[in-house]
């Protein structure tokens, strides 16, 4: 699973994005900080919605 971010307002962000281990059990991966990024984290067959946490004051967009 594939996420992207990037702030449009504001400063740097630091970004945490589920995935799922090969056991099927969810764990966050860290996705660094910046002002934009992109990560590609585990899914394997699981049925959810993607999740990022977030910390730093920014608006961002993400996919």
């Amino acid at each position: 699973m594939v996420y992207a971010w990037k702030v449009f307002k504001g400063g740097s962000i630091c970004v945490k994005a589920k995935g799922f281990n090969s056991k099927g059990k969810k764990t966050w991966y860290d996705a660094g900080c910046g002002k934009s990024g992109k990560i590609t984290v585990p899914w394997g067959n699981v049925a959810a919605n993607k999740e990022m946490k977030v910390k730093g004051a920014a608006l961002l967009r993400w996919s």
